[in-house]
């Protein structure tokens, strides 16, 4: 047996398990929560291009869009500014939102519409060849580079 380890070594272990995986439990909580009541929904844009018969993708800033049923009102921004989408929230035109899962409105540049329809992101004209959506945890995994 080895005479360093204390007798209350394995409860200090579990305890900062305990804790760690409460603050991961809060964080997921937070997620449902405002996943399913709240007035923000965030898509995970990635740029992807063959290369040499394999596809290759780069993540791009995620944007959050803020829906104002009431108001048929859109703002979205990026978390990490890009062409893509400001940093500063900006409002998109002529909006016609049933929920904040689905809406359509125009860009304020003019260069097109964009809409949610599903909870899915749709624009009949990317602004970038290879663009594409994809899911939060994908996202993150190909952020991270795991």
């Amino acid at each position: 047996m080895d005479s360093t380890r204390k007798p209350d070594d394995g409860l200090h272990a579990r305890a900062l398990l305990l804790v760690v995986l409460l603050i991961l439990a809060g964080f997921v909580l937070n997620g449902l929560i405002d996943g399913i009541w709240g007035k923000e929904v965030t898509v995970y844009p990635v740029a992807c291009d063959d290369v040499r018969s394999r596809t290759v993708c780069q993540v791009i800033g995620r944007t959050t869009y803020k829906v104002f049923t009431e108001q048929q009102r859109v703002v979205y921004w990026s978390e990490e500014a890009s062409w893509l989408a400001p940093s500063v929230p900006t409002s998109l035109l002529d909006c016609v939102v049933r929920n904040k899962m689905n809406w359509v409105c125009r860009y304020p540049d003019g260069s097109g519409t964009v809409s949610m329809v599903g909870g899915k992101l749709e624009e009949p004209e990317p602004r970038l060849p290879g663009l594409r959506y994809i899911g939060k945890w994908r996202y993150w995994k190909l952020r991270l580079g795991v």
